[in-house]
């Protein structure tokens, strides 16, 4: 489906929510990426890469990633 539509909200949801699953974390921050690459506003996926990237335990990135929504958001 991304091939034909793009990264699509829901799909992406569950395409890393299932990565995360089976322990596939660099796929799930993938998807997030590429999403997040078209639609940089989308605070939702913002806040599921940085815990995507908690359970990476790449806290500097974690940090990074909810300053910046905070900042969008003011």
């Amino acid at each position: 489906m991304r091939q034909l539509y793009g990264p699509l909200k829901r799909i992406t949801e569950i395409e890393s929510y299932i990565y995360e699953g089976i322990g596939n974390l660099q796929k799930a921050e993938e998807v997030c990426k590429e999403y997040i690459a078209r639609y940089p506003d989308d605070l939702n996926m913002q806040l599921r890469l940085a815990m995507i990237y908690g359970s990476i335990n790449y806290f500097v990135f974690v940090s990074a990633v909810l300053l910046i929504c905070l900042f969008k958001n003011i």
